[in-house]
């Protein structure tokens, strides 16, 4: 299989994945808040981003691992790349023991960093604390899912993923339905977990059975340094990642859960346009180290291209009639305004835009240059976010990781592009810009039909809502038609479907 269908059949498997999460969730997350309330999903909201945190304390080992064995697996070195994943689960159950200790640190200080938490939501929220300690058990497995990456087979992790979230949901509904509140929800991410981390097993043990018979003439190189990765993983974590916890703190769980909702269908589209990058780095990565720097710029500007036009072309419609939607998904009143729409969709674009650009670099062992950039802007985001909660309310967050991408990182990451790969500035910046300036009036024909039909007019709110949808669907195929014959080239266009026929 060429590198071109792995990476297509990797993306399309990551999008259907989450086509079926996105409409399990779509039904999943009213019967959550009714069983729930707003004040426990707002404070497991809040618990998920702080344990997200957890994944950063192998201080860049994941990281570095990852891109150890792509290289490895690149210039057929199996066998190293097999020596360098088992000595990595040996540093990963180290690992585990200080994500075993931040957990019980968390639930002692869990008072003070959420705020108006209940007494009985605090005594929930400590025990579910207590049930994800379990899951430090197969902490050392992380270092298998490499493997699949840097084969190129993503497409079996999607389907890993998969299996953890809808046995995750459907476990989360039981469990809210028996009233076991946070408890249950920390329970059934243990289990879902649990069947992600067993699939992941079953699958590397089949295609690279020899990772349990180490080879006494094979011994892994020692990892260059974590610190560069860690701290990338670091400042990319508070970037886009602390939005609930800076609500939380300053508002209270229950407005997390109106932020939440808000953006929550963007948010889904803005991740399968990022798994374009998950999908390709790989390729990519190869491609650089094979030396082919002219095939190189030429995939990644396509890359770049389609990414900001799957991007709108997702979002754009979504931000349209993100009202509507809201409002028969969950109730008028968890809506959180036009602003934070908008504010979203911005921020939703720049952030699928920026993190295409990181691959590259990041790929090619040039971390250190990206951490100045991300530094800077996290800083800048973390500021303006909480500065802009504390003034403006729900919105301060997503305009704060706006304003910091736009003034920052958007600018930023083409120059060093252009310095390391000699990519055109222009050529990596037009196209988003391109792409939106294109949706402007498809927009404003999508908002100006939207005005004719008010909610109810097919007379059932599940309808209703799926006719929004199909609305939204429609936008966005209409926008990528004309993209496709007006933003693609010719040439480009004739090349495609030959590529992606190439065996």
């Amino acid at each position: 299989m060429s590198r071109t269908k792995r990476s297509a059949f990797a993306f399309f498997s990551g999008l259907g994945s989450s086509v079926v999460t996105l409409l399990i969730g779509l039904m999943s997350t009213p019967v959550l808040l009714r069983f729930l309330g707003d004040e426990r999903a707002g404070t497991f909201r809040i618990a998920t981003e702080w344990l997200g945190y957890l994944a950063l304390m192998d201080f860049g080992l994941g990281g570095v691992l990852q891109a150890t064995v792509a290289r490895r697996l690149g210039h057929n070195e199996t066998s190293k790349a097999l020596a360098d994943v088992r000595r990595a689960m040996r540093l990963f159950a180290r690992v585990a023991l200080l994500q075993l200790a931040a957990l019980f640190f968390f639930g002692l200080t869990a008072r003070w960093l959420i705020s108006g938490l209940s007494t009985e939501a605090l005594f929930e929220l400590r025990m579910g604390l207590l049930v994800s300690a379990i899951g430090t058990v197969w902490v050392p497995l992380a270092a298998l899912r490499p493997l699949l990456d840097g084969a190129q087979r993503s497409y079996w992790v999607n389907a890993a993923l998969l299996v953890q979230s809808l046995g995750t949901v459907g476990l989360s509904i039981l469990f809210a339905w028996w009233g076991w509140g946070l408890t249950g929800q920390f329970t059934a991410a243990l289990l879902g977990s649990a069947a992600y981390t067993f699939f992941l097993f079953r699958l590397v043990s089949r295609v690279f059975p020899d990772v349990w018979r180490p080879l006494s003439d094979v011994q892994p190189d020692k990892f260059p340094p974590g610190w560069p990765m860690f701290m990338f993983n670091l400042v990319g974590r508070f970037s886009i990642m602390s939005d609930g916890i800076i609500l939380g703190a300053i508002q209270g769980p229950g407005e997390v859960v109106r932020f939440y909702v808000t953006q929550r269908l963007m948010l889904v589209v803005v991740s399968q346009v990022q798994g374009i990058g998950n999908a390709t780095w790989a390729a990519l990565a190869d491609l650089h180290h094979r030396g082919e720097s002219d095939i190189f710029r030429h995939r990644f500007l396509q890359l770049n291209r389609w990414t900001a036009i799957l991007a709108v072309a997702g979002l754009g419609p979504l931000a349209v009639l993100n009202e509507r939607l809201i409002s028969l998904w969950v109730g008028i009143s968890r809506y959180g305004g036009d602003a934070l729409t908008w504010a979203t969709f911005g921020q939703a674009l720049l952030v699928a835009q920026v993190a295409l650009w990181a691959w590259p670099l990041v790929g090619g062992g040039m971390v250190k240059l990206v951490l100045p950039v991300m530094f800077v802007g996290s800083i800048l985001n973390l500021i303006l976010s909480i500065v802009g909660t504390y003034i403006l309310g729900l919105v301060g967050p997503s305009l704060g990781t706006f304003a910091g991408y736009l003034l920052v990182y958007y600018w930023w990451y083409p120059r060093l592009l252009q310095k390391e790969f000699g990519l055109s500035r222009i050529s990596i910046m037009s196209p988003l810009l391109l792409a939106t300036a294109l949706f402007t009036p498809i927009g404003c024909g999508l908002w100006s039909v939207s005005q004719y039909f008010p909610n109810g007019f097919m007379g059932n709110r599940i309808m209703d809502f799926f006719a929004w949808g199909m609305m939204a669907g429609t936008g966005g195929v209409i926008y990528l038609c004309l993209a496709w014959k007006i933003l693609i080239p010719l040439k480009e266009r004739q090349r495609w479907p030959k590529r992606l026929s190439r065996r």
